[in-house]
C-alpha cells in the first residue's frame, strides 16, 4: 500500500487539477515500476494498491524501493513553479499467517500507518513492526 505524502498541500497550493495530474503521473510511474501481470490501483484518495503475486519479502522489498525512487524523481511543474513529492510504502507478504487477501491489505495498511508514525518517505513491512505488549 502506498500512500502520497503531504498530497493535501499540493491541491492546496496548485489546484484539484495540477492534483489530478500528480496522481496520474504517480499512477503511470508505479505502472512502469511493476512486473506485466502485478496489479495496480487506486486505493482511495492518494492512497494506491499493489498486489504482486509470487514474490518474497526481499523481492517485494526491492520492488517497492524502486517505486519509491521513481517517485520522488518526477518533477512537477506548475505556475512556473518546480515540485516533487514522497511517497510511503507499507508492505505485506502472503504468508501461513496472512493468507486471506483482507488480511493482506489490513496488514499493508498497519505497516504503512506505522511508516507515517516514524515520518514520511519510508518504507516499512508489516513483519518488521515491533508490537509492545
Amino acid at each position: 500500500m502506498l500512500d502520497l505524502d503531504h498530497f493535501k498541500s499540493v491541491n492546496d497550493k496548485y489546484g484539484h487539477l495540477a492534483g489530478d495530474l500528480v496522481l496520474a503521473s504517480i499512477a503511470k510511474t508505479i505502472s512502469d515500476s511493476v512486473r506485466p501481470g502485478d496489479l495496480v490501483g487506486r486505493y482511495g484518495g492518494e492512497e494506491f494498491i499493489i498486489l504482486m503475486p509470487i514474490v518474497n519479502k526481499k523481492e517485494v522489498e526491492v520492488a517497492a524501493l524502486k517505486i519509491k525512487e521513481a517517485v520522488k524523481s518526477l518533477v512537477f511543474k506548475e505556475n512556473e513553479e518546480s515540485f516533487s513529492v514522497t511517497v510511503t510504502i507499507g508492505v505485506s507478504v502472503s504468508s501461513k499467517k496472512i493468507s486471506d487477501p483482507m488480511l493482506l491489505i489490513e496488514s499493508s495498511d498497519k505497516a504503512l500507518y506505522e511508516d507515517k508514525k516514524q515520518g514520511k518517505d519510508k518504507l516499512v513491512l508489516y513483519s518488521d513492526i515491533k508490537y509492545k505488549k
